[in-house]
């Protein structure tokens, strides 16, 4: 393929057995990265997303590495997670540790900035802390 051709996306999506070209997207997207799908496809990532765009697929992730689920916990489970060290606490709930390390470290900061935005407009409202 010659620099700046674009592959046969839906060509290839028939010869991967897939319904359509989006539905392609979504599979691949789900199990591989864009560095990855780009090295199998001999693409850049770049391209891999603009396709990905053109049939309608959300490469999206919410900000949260491949594979990373959220956890739901409160402020108090963090802080317990954290005194507990989040290394042991992950292997115990047998959860990956980047995984609990990042809801942890989320949990914390944002408590902290309301914190520190709640502080910011009592003085600027002439109130004591």
């Amino acid at each position: 393929m010659a620099v700046g051709d674009t592959p046969d996306w839906p060509g290839i999506a028939e010869g991967l057995n897939f319904p359509s070209e989006a539905a392609m997207w979504k599979s691949l997207y789900s199990q591989f990265t864009f560095k990855q799908l780009s090295r199998r496809f001999g693409v850049s990532g770049p391209c891999i997303a603009a396709a990905m765009r053109r049939a309608g697929v959300s490469s999206n992730r919410g900000g949260l590495p491949k594979g990373t689920r959220r956890i739901k916990m409160t402020l108090r489970e963090a802080r317990e997670l954290q005194k507990e060290g989040v290394v042991h606490a992950a292997r115990r709930l047998g959860i990956p540790y980047p995984t609990l390390y990042a809801q942890v470290r989320t949990i914390i900061r944002a408590a902290w900035k309301r914190r520190q935005e709640r502080a910011q407009g009592s003085q600027r409202d002439g109130q004591p802390q």
